[in-house]
């Protein structure tokens, strides 16, 4: 079993940057440190790196959930972790532009949620 422990500080400064209520910590409490804790126990019984997946329709909080797993993560459990959105893999707009003058229109658009 890991230990869980809360860094009040940080929680706050992610509150403040994703614009959350200070209720929100209930959730973290409820929620995102179990979470946290059962990757972490997992990955140590595994002995090897983890690919954890999620998906949610647009707003349902995806990436603050994966924001937060991956500072309490790092924070309580001591482990690196990263975040990576299907949003980081979309080329840029002008660059959509670009394709969808020379190619096909329907490349203006990033597709389907």
């Amino acid at each position: 079993m890991v230990l869980r422990v809360r860094t009040d500080r940080d929680l706050h400064n992610f509150l403040k940057e994703h614009c959350l209520p200070l209720s929100f910590l209930r959730s973290v409490d409820e929620w995102y440190l179990p979470l946290a804790e059962r990757i972490a126990n997992h990955h140590a019984a595994a002995s090897r790196s983890l690919l954890i997946g999620m998906n949610g329709s647009q707003g349902s909080g995806k990436s603050t959930l994966a924001a937060l797993l991956t500072q309490l993560l790092a924070k309580n459990f001591g482990l690196k972790a990263i975040a990576l959105s299907i949003d980081d893999f979309y080329l840029t707009r002008e660059a959509r532009l670009l394709l969808a003058s020379q190619i096909h229109p329907l490349f203006e658009t990033r597709g389907v949620p």
